[in-house]
């Protein structure tokens, strides 16, 4: 019933990644690449940047699809089922005004519910416009990771690349062994970890980069050790035919082994030139190139510094970071012992290839919630040639049904357009009344309102953090001014009092900001530990129980499949290929609308007269008890059957309104109604809404009107699934469609109220789709068969018919006959038209 049994429940689950190709300078402004040979620019500016991203309008198909059909228009067209395989997906906080609904749910793409007819005006952007197909990697020095006293950061560890979706995480002091590694890998089926040690020194140094199974194509990486639990290099695939060299790094604390550390890599690079050169160097370096990376200011060993300053200008090496912030004052490692002053200093890098430091953005400098005088440092790679997709579409998440003064709010807005239905009903004026429009506004009121409060939503702890944050960014940046300052004062009041006042003030700054590191730190721990605890709270209770939660934690997750480009050919007869975004979304949309044009060369008359002839042959019709069963209004009692039975944890529409908003709304109101009448006088402040009886208002109105035209009812989101084959080509791919929950509910009921008559009419041989009946059965009897032929020494033959696109093709003219000949009532028959009349597939 739901769109031609497009929808697929199962495979679809709640939002969605994404890219451009544009560097940007610091200061803005486009930066071209000119080491990179492979590299096409493709008019790669901020205007169309701005361009790509806002939705575009699909020009008409030069023919009519056949009436009745939907129509199909694409904002994008992306695997939705599939976590990304080298190109890792955007998986948004809870508590932000995101695309997501839950954290197994992903679909990757974009679309903007988008009201026909108005085209959205495109707003400058302040900063380079990001895509959000990226590669997220960062670098953390454990302090030890592979004593009885430190093994549990492993565990800290899986949750901070689940939590913050890191795909490459390069870690430092491991002190782990081989051994213990193969145990991590079984008990954190997440990771992929490849490390160095020194052998002669096990419990000292290591170094090691954690894959994130599910978001890199780990099983191509290469690992080279280059100098034993110090430095390692890893290859690992990169977008769709390139390679990206990590160099890793746990550089000597003391001054002459750090100067012979570099010149012995430097060296080794020299002597071997067939070994990978860094795309990218991060790890913790032990020393700093500029005085301004560290507190109290001092250069650094300067032979090291030399040494370290080579090997990079020789690799076209670049502190990406720097490059961004060339003035910016932070530290990634502090001194947490009773010392004044305090030291600190950024020890913690990343340094990328002159090629790709334009594409990195994003950069984090935090406290990782685990034991550790370090810093997590972080940053996102955009990946240049991966297409455009954009935030995708928005789904309400499910920790708002619990806050009562929002459920409370929506519960009054809701009162008020159901008050309004019943005094249209009691005037007879429903048709004056226009109740799809108002349940449009009632919905975009739900989801303005729920927006809203995901913004402000955010727990104390994360407030009291973002405090602090904001705080010691104060403390830096006028410690900053007050450098410079001094530095322009300096020779003209050399040796007075106001300079010293001015160290003195320096000190009591980097003071404070010392201790608000130690504050940080112990937050972060805090909330690390909060959400450790839920999480094994969780596993405790539904582990090893049937239910989403266990059956995920055991499922394979697969890569997904990001589509790069679609062939197609051109009005000269010529192969070519779509690579943007929005044309690929243009040929897609192209070649489901051919799907149903109608390329029969036969007169209208003869496929009237041949359809006739065919349905002539159906005998069995339903009673007259069936007709009326199936020709009365929906009752209440059928959407509240429809709502419970579908399943929780399922796909919304582009409205984002899920499943469990309605049956929230619903309990709430049964536990509101079951009060005695003292607990209602005690309980003023909590309104009841009556959602079923509301829905009862806006389905029967819809039943007996059809769609309005500025309806969204029937409106729903495509998705491709990869079957098969050759990958550029649309047809290899299966088309599944998300629909609003409203038209679920619908359908649902409809096709309940459906299943309770058909049995009659429906041939045995008919095993799938129907109540007390199973594919199993077919299957049994294939075995049987299978059996006689073999027993008997019969030979036999299985004969297997599928209809190519078949629900695309089938013209709706003949199902309609064919209900008629059955004996469907034509209510019945009508509201089915009324869901494909006006149906959008965007």
């Amino acid at each position: 019933m739901e769109k031609g049994n497009l929808y697929n429940s199962s495979a679809c689950k709640s939002d969605l990644t994404p890219s451009d190709n544009e560097l940007f300078s610091p200061e803005g402004m486009v930066t071209p690449i000119v080491e990179r040979e492979d590299y096409n620019p493709n008019e790669r500016t901020e205007e169309s940047q701005c361009e790509r991203a806002s939705p575009s309008k699909r020009p008409p198909l030069n023919h009519t699809p056949q009436q009745g059909t939907p129509t199909h228009r694409y904002n994008t067209y992306q695997n939705p089922n599939q976590m990304t395989e080298n190109i890792p997906e955007v998986e948004t906080n809870q508590n932000e005004d995101a695309n997501t609904h839950n954290d197994q749910n992903n679909i990757q793409g974009y679309s903007t519910n988008q009201k026909r007819g108005k085209k959205k005006k495109k707003k400058p952007h302040r900063t380079p416009f990001r895509t959000r197909a990226y590669l997220k990697m960062g670098t953390l020095n454990i302090n030890g990771g592979g004593s009885r006293t430190t093994l549990h950061k492993w565990e800290n560890i899986n949750q901070i690349i689940r939590e913050d979706k890191i795909d490459i995480l390069a870690i430092q002091e491991t002190h782990i062994t081989e051994e213990k590694i193969q145990d991590l890998h079984t008990r954190y089926p997440r990771l992929y970890i490849t490390n160095s040690r020194d052998e002669e020194k096990p419990n000292a140094m290591g170094v090691a980069i954690v894959l994130n199974r599910h978001r890199t194509r780990w099983r191509e990486t290469r690992m080279i050790e280059l100098k034993p639990g110090r430095a390692i290099i890893m290859s690992l695939p990169w977008k769709q035919n390139e390679t990206l060299n990590i160099l890793v790094i746990y550089a000597p604390n003391n001054d002459e082994k750090q100067a012979k550390f570099w010149e012995e890599i430097h060296t080794k690079y020299q002597e071997n030139p067939d070994l990978p050169k860094p795309d990218i160097m991060m790890g913790d370096f032990n020393l700093v190139e500029d005085a301004i990376d560290r507190y109290p200011p001092h250069r650094d060993y300067e032979p090291a510094v030399n040494n370290f300053q080579t090997f990079k200008l020789d690799h076209n090496l670049q502190d990406a970071w720097r490059r961004e912030h060339p003035d910016r004052i932070e530290f990634t490692y502090s001194q947490f012992q009773n010392t004044t002053p305090k030291s600190q200093s950024r020890l913690d890098r990343i340094y990328m290839k002159g090629d790709i430091v334009g594409m990195c953005y994003d950069w984090q400098n935090k406290h990782p919630g685990i034991c550790s005088d370090h810093k997590m440092v972080t940053t996102k790679l955009e990946d240049p040639v991966a297409p455009f997709i954009g935030k995708g579409r928005w789904a309400m998440p499910h920790f708002v049904l619990r806050d009562k003064t929002l459920m409370n709010e929506i519960k009054r807005v809701g009162n008020e357009y159901l008050t309004k239905f019943k005094e249209a009903l009691d005037k007879n004026q429903i048709h004056e009344a226009n109740l799809q429009e108002s349940h449009e506004e009632f919905k975009h009121k739900v989801q303005e309102m729920v927006r809203n409060y995901t913004k402000t939503a955010i727990p104390k702890l994360e407030k009291l953090i973002k405090r602090k944050d904001d705080e010691l960014k104060e403390i830096l940046k006028q410690v900053k001014q007050n450098s410079k300052c001094t530095q322009e004062t300096e020779r003209e009041h050399a040796g007075n009092n106001e300079n010293k006042k001015s160290t003195q003030t320096d000190l009591q700054l980097m003071a404070r900001a010392a201790k608000i590191e130690e504050e940080l730190l112990q937050l972060h721990i805090k909330v690390h530990l909060k959400i450790r605890d839920e999480i094994k709270a969780k596993f405790w209770r539904e582990a090893e129980t049937i239910g989403k939660p266990w059956i995920n934690v055991n499922k394979d997750i697969k890569p997904r499949d990001t589509i790069y480009k679609l062939k197609f050919t051109d009005k000269h007869g010529r192969l070519q290929y779509a690579t943007k975004s929005e044309d690929m979304a243009d040929k897609a949309a192209e070649y489901h609308n051919n799907l149903q044009k109608d390329d029969s060369l036969e007169p209208p008359e003869t496929r009237e007269e041949k359809i006739k002839e065919h349905i002539d042959i159906i005998e069995k019709h339903l009673s007259n008890k069936e007709r009326e069963y199936l020709e009365q209004q929906i009752t209440k009692d059928d959407i509240k059957n429809a709502i419970m039975i579908l399943p929780n944890g399922k796909s919304p529409g582009l409205n984002g309104i899920t499943t469990e908003f309605y049956k929230k709304l619903m309990e709430d109101f049964d536990k509101d109604t079951g009060k005695t009448e003292d607990e209602e006088e005690e309980d003023t402040e909590h309104p009841t809404f009556d959602i079923i009886t509301y829905l009862q208002i806006v389905l029967q109105d819809f039943t007996s009107r059809g769609p309005s035209d500025t309806s969204n009812f029937a409106e729903g989101w495509m998705c491709p699934i990869y079957k098969k084959n050759d990958k550029t080509d649309i047809a290899n791919y299966r088309p599944i469609t998300v629909l609003n929950t409203n038209y679920k509910i619908l359908t649902r009921a409809m096709t309940t109220k459906l299943s309770n008559v058909v049995h009659n009419i429906i041939h045995p041989d008919q095993a799938g789709f129907m109540k007390k009946r199973s594919i199993a059965d077919h299957t049994d009897l294939v075995h049987m068969l299978t059996y006689l032929c073999n027993t008997e020494e019969k030979n036999g033959a299985i004969i297997c018919l599928d209809q190519e696109k078949a629900y695309d093709k089938i013209k709706h003219e003949y199902l309609w006959l064919t209900l008629e000949k059955f004996g469907f009532p034509e209510k019945y028959i009508q509201t089915i038209k009324h869901l494909y009349s006006k149906a959008e597939t965007l």
